[in-house]
């Protein structure tokens, strides 16, 4: 599956299409000024979550398993998630007990999703 067949998705519980619109565009500006881009972020993020149970499960592998560069951008995800979480539900009074950045796939085969899980 190509960058081209992803799509950007922000679920959280509660929120309207307007809530999602804007948590989305803050995470896409979060992206934009890391210099990195939403399937970059997943990828390097879905590289360190699997590889960090390989890595639990042999203790001779190197601590560095990911680049200095991996490992920023795969925090991107992470900070990206937040920024659209706080944009989505600025206001709010409560947080709301499910909400997370995916990705997924958007062609005719199975989707793909990289992603935090809820």
């Amino acid at each position: 599956m190509t960058e081209a067949n992803l799509h950007l998705q922000l679920k959280v519980e509660g929120a309207t299409a307007a809530d999602q619109m804007r948590g989305l565009k803050a995470a896409q500006a979060f992206f934009a000024a890391a210099g990195t881009t939403a399937y970059d972020a997943a990828e390097a993020r879905f590289q360190r979550d699997g590889s960090a149970e390989f890595v639990q499960d042999d203790l001779t592998i190197s601590e560095d398993w990911m680049t200095p560069e991996q490992h920023r951008i795969c925090m991107v995800w992470d900070d990206a998630e937040e920024a659209a979480i706080a944009a989505c539900c600025a206001g709010w009074t409560n947080q709301p007990a499910t909400a997370y950045l995916e990705l997924t796939g958007i062609a005719s085969d199975a989707p793909i999703v990289f992603g935090s899980s809820p």
